[in-house]
């Protein structure tokens, strides 16, 4: 009897964590705004809000909002600063419009994006955590909760919060990449290459799925079959792990292609405002990337000889 329970509850554990392929329609990205639409509208009837429901969509994981009503113009006006890595600047809009809107959702959720960039980590926390006060079903806030514990270096922390986002939104891949990257920092490869094939199995063209492919082969220091791995990646969607650049390079700086590194990490530095660099120096990869446009063109001049 006791076998037959903790199968049960093994079962129903994996159903919530790896949902069956029925569970995931082509496009989640309507089903996961459906659910925050409905979500805010139950939000706004309990707090018994005037204002008109907005459509809430997100970009590289930043709330915009439909319309042209002050509310959403002002969330827009910070979201595109936030693009741009203005985050000082995008705060202070988000912090004002409060004043007009103090129940409007995309403010406190973005503002907590916003510090967990500028490492005022006791600010983000404190949004985020109203943000989920106030839309506690809604998952991108608690992955957000957990990259900026990741940021602080608390990966345990940091993946208690990730599973939670995918146990509310399971269709979200991105969940099980931030998974795999935590595990991969304890050194937990096993786990970390689970989440990343995962992913892969749903689709086997993510882009961030074969990143993540190429982070354990450049961790085992299989240097060419990383190099090959990132080389067949499509980044023609914006929204993709700007890490694939830095790791582009340092494959191509350990196959001694310099010219490649270099221009990888040239193509790393238009990025600064990306949370790769939250705790990476801009200098070091400018350092890099000189680094390795000296020895390309050592290596052309031998080659020349």
């Amino acid at each position: 009897m006791k076998k037959i329970f903790i199968l049960t509850i093994l079962i129903l554990y994996t159903s919530v964590i790896f949902p069956s392929d029925a569970y995931y329609p082509e496009k989640f990205e309507e089903a996961e705004m459906r659910l925050l639409h409905k979500l805010m509208r139950d939000m706004q009837i309990e707090h018994k809000e005037k204002h008109a429901l907005k459509k809430i969509y997100r970009r590289n994981d930043i709330l915009f909002c439909e319309g042209e009503d002050p509310a959403a113009l002002e969330n827009n006006s910070g979201a595109v600063l936030m693009l741009r890595g203005e985050y000082k600047e995008a705060a202070q809009i988000f912090e004002n419009a409060m004043k007009h809107a103090p129940l409007f959702f995309p403010y406190f959720y973005n503002l907590g994006k916003c510090y967990s960039h500028m490492l005022d980590y006791t600010k983000a926390f404190i949004y985020l955590n109203k943000a989920r006060y106030m839309v506690p079903e809604y998952f991108l806030t608690y992955l957000e909760t957990g990259r900026t514990y990741e940021s602080m270096n608390k990966i345990s922390e940091a993946i208690e919060f990730y599973r939670t986002a995918a146990n509310i939104f399971p269709k979200h891949l991105e969940t099980y990449i931030a998974l795999g990257n935590a595990y991969l920092k304890q050194n937990r490869e096993k786990r970390a290459i689970h989440y990343y094939e995962y992913t892969l199995s749903k689709n086997p063209y993510y882009a961030n799925g074969l990143i993540g492919k190429a982070k354990i082969q450049f961790s085992r220091k299989e240097y060419y079959k990383a190099y090959m791995t990132l080389r067949i990646i499509d980044i023609s969607d914006e929204d993709y792990d700007k890490a694939y650049h830095y790791l582009y390079a340092e494959c191509c700086y350990k196959l001694q292609i310099y010219n490649t590194a270099y221009e990888q990490y040239n193509k790393l530095l238009e990025f600064k405002h990306d949370r790769f660099f939250i705790r990476t120096s801009i200098k070091l990869i400018e350092h890099k990337m000189e680094l390795s446009r000296r020895l390309s063109e050592s290596k052309k001049l031998e080659e020349s000889e």
